[in-house]
């Protein structure tokens, strides 16, 4: 069995509705902004040092980063790379966030496992193959006449490129700022580039 299916799904699972949670308990406290902040970042950090711990366990020689660290990557036979794509919106209290986890050799990606808390979404991507969302391929879409009007972004970098090949949104957000998500999808072909 593929580690996508038996360690890294449920670990991000996991840690995706505890985090969804947090974002729950911080309205309900009617935290200020900035304690909300505080709050869900110390949250955030407590679920990556959860998921490195668990990995470690398998995965002992692999370096799990949180940064995209070129020399790291260059130099690791395979490596680990947690990012959350929809950062700010998990910080301002929007649930529309996607854990990742990318496995990368020699700094180039063979699978990343992606779980959205909020829709239950589960995406794998595989090194130049498929995207699987909750067990199903992405196909590619131009958009019907409809969804030419939509332009629903969400800041989600993960799911709005996904939703693009699926012709559900004409445009994604342009994200002007690098960010680590951002390094990852450039580096599956199947995601286009910018």
């Amino acid at each position: 069995m593929h580690p996508s299916n038996n360690l890294l799904l449920p670990i991000l699972r996991k840690h995706g509705d505890r985090l969804l949670k947090a974002q729950i308990e911080a309205m309900v406290k009617e935290l200020s902004w900035e304690e909300q902040e505080l709050f869900l970042r110390r949250q955030l950090e407590a679920s990556v040092e959860a998921i490195r711990e668990k990995l470690a366990i398998s995965y002992p020689d692999y370096p799990f980063l949180t940064e995209w660290e070129p020399e790291i990557l260059k130099k690791s036979l395979k490596a680990w790379i947690f990012a959350l794509s929809g950062e700010q919106n998990y910080l301002l209290g929007i649930d529309d966030f996607t854990l990742t986890l990318t496995l990368l050799e020699l700094g180039k990606p063979l699978l990343l496992t992606g779980y959205t808390a909020s829709t239950q979404h589960e995406i794998k991507l595989f090194e130049s193959k498929d995207i699987i969302r909750n067990g199903y391929k992405v196909r590619h879409r131009l958009p019907s006449g409809k969804t030419e009007q939509i332009s629903r972004a969400t800041c989600n970098e993960l799911e709005d490129r996904l939703r693009l090949i699926e012709g559900t949104i004409v445009q994604p957000q342009e994200n002007t700022e690098s960010t680590i998500i951002t390094e990852i999808i450039t580096r599956f072909p199947q995601l286009g580039r910018k």
